[in-house]
């Protein structure tokens, strides 16, 4: 059968081997742990960088060399992961050593500041950083070896599901901590990553083992033009969760603005079996654009609207539309990334998800964040990803029910 044959006809997208047993709970939190890890870390950075006798104005730059880190490191962890499992069948040992020497980093950076070494600090943090990153597209590599949109959405529905909560709960964890001293909450954080990423062998032995990769998977350009999607959608993401609603929540809600901020967070959470039921059906990609167009008109009316309810209404739709986005998008690319290259494809998407967060502080590094043209970005940006989605939905919808096909054919029973 020709490939226009197969591009014709695509079969239904349903069934497929399961994701084993608690790899789904696994997951969750490590994803988890990463995102209150991040926040204590940004949390503390300036008043690390004073001890380490470093400006801590330039906390931002750090911050932006910590996103271009992960921009690169993302997509080569996820492509190292991918030639791993081919070569030796195993990823979990490298996955398990690279989150202990991350962990390790972020116990020593108190104590490390106390030295008043900058460069040593710095060293420490792009350690941490570059070592990071296996645990965000290898530990979504695993999911090559099993077949079905079923088994690859669910679990990627549940980890946004726990990025979603930790988004929600990092203004009140941060709030809490802000007193205490940095050794303490950061070791802890670090001590619970580094229990997470020890189970790490013990997940990856449930899995069948890697099967073939197939030459004929996907085009490289499809999962490259939904990491572009990622990317534009992810930009006005971090402008208005970022930058734009805190002074509407000020405006509205005074002192207790940040009670209401995680409510874009909340609707993204709320959406989630919605999404994933959007991945498993007909013309995923064409539904979750029209989802993120519908979202675009909530981000105008959560600046404009007069009263905090209807700003809170229009949060939730937000964060629903770009939750229903980022599941269809996250499960398609690693879906196309076939048998041998999904840590590869998870790699492109969350290198793009840092790219639009460099993005963002790029823009506070200029001072042009209370600049009236900004509350603009997030709406242009959801209104040009989903014009993006919609010109190559189809065509991508046809490659991916190939892919498919081939992923259980492949996909050891």
């Amino acid at each position: 059968m020709d490939a226009t044959a197969e591009h014709s006809t695509p079969p239904p997208l349903t069934g497929g081997t399961a994701v084993p047993a608690g790899y789904r709970a696994w997951v969750v939190a490590v994803q988890c742990l990463l995102v209150v890890g991040w926040a204590m870390y940004v949390l503390y950075l300036p008043g690390l960088l004073k001890s380490a006798g470093v400006d801590p104005r330039l906390a931002i730059a750090v911050l932006m060399l910590d996103q271009a880190t992960f921009a690169v490191c993302d997509w080569a962890a996820g492509a190292y992961a991918d030639r791993l499992a081919r070569m030796a069948h195993r990823v979990a040992p490298i996955v398990t050593a690279f989150a202990l020497v991350s962990s390790a980093c972020m116990l020593a950076m108190p104590w490390i500041a106390k030295l008043a070494s900058p460069a040593l600090l710095i060293a420490t943090i792009v350690a941490w950083t570059a070592t990071s990153s296996a645990l965000r597209a290898p530990v979504f590599a695993l999911l090559g070896r099993v077949s079905g949109i079923e088994s690859k959405s669910g679990t990627v529905g549940w980890a946004l599901v726990s990025l979603s909560v930790a988004g929600a709960l990092t203004p009140l964890v941060t709030a809490a901590l802000a007193r205490l001293d940095p050794a303490l909450p950061l070791g802890i954080g670090a001590i619970a990553l580094a229990a997470a990423a020890l189970f790490a062998t013990h997940v990856e032995s449930r899995f069948p083992p890697p099967a073939p990769s197939n030459e004929g998977d996907a085009p490289a350009f499809a999962k490259r033009w939904l990491a572009l999607v990622v990317l534009v959608a992810a930009i006005g993401t971090q402008v208005h969760t970022a930058i734009v609603s805190k002074p509407v929540y000020v405006r509205l809600a005074g002192a207790d603005a940040d009670w209401f901020m995680p409510a874009f967070w909340i609707g993204f959470a709320l959406a989630l079996p919605l999404a994933v039921l959007v991945a498993r059906g007909p013309s995923p990609l064409a539904r979750a654009s029209l989802a993120l167009l519908a979202g675009a008109a909530a981000l105008v009316a959560a600046q404009r609207a007069p009263t905090l309810g209807l700003v809170v209404a229009a949060q939730l739709f937000a964060g629903a539309a770009w939750g229903v986005l980022a599941t269809v998008v996250v499960t398609s690319a690693i879906a196309l990334g076939g048998a041998g290259r999904t840590g590869t494809a998870a790699g492109m998407v969350f290198a793009a998800l840092a790219a639009a967060a460099l993005t963002r502080l790029g823009l506070v590094a200029l001072g042009v964040q209370s600049s009236p043209a900004i509350a603009w970005i997030p709406v242009v940006a959801w209104l040009a990803a989903g014009a993006l989605t919609v010109a190559r939905a189809r065509e991508t919808e046809a490659l991916l029910s190939v892919a498919e096909v081939r992923s259980v054919r492949a996909t050891p029973s």
